[in-house]
């Protein structure tokens, strides 16, 4: 069995570090875009109710005038 310098323990342990970088950075902007999926969606569900309400209260006052 070949037994490992402190060099190689330093390079191994070095390129486990950087992967798990790599995988916290991942998994942060796998986390936001969640996030901004999510705000598009509420977005535009908050949009389709505001054009309900905004047609709802044409109707409405459009309808007051002639009673």
């Amino acid at each position: 069995m070949k037994l490992l310098g402190a060099r190689s323990y330093f390079v191994m342990w070095r390129q486990s570090r950087c992967g798990s970088a790599v995988l916290v950075i991942l998994t942060l902007l796998a986390a936001m875009s969640a996030i901004v999926i999510a705000n598009t969606h509420s977005l535009h569900t908050l949009k389709q109710e505001l054009q309900l309400l905004d047609q709802r209260q044409k109707q409405r006052l459009n309808a007051a005038p002639g009673q």
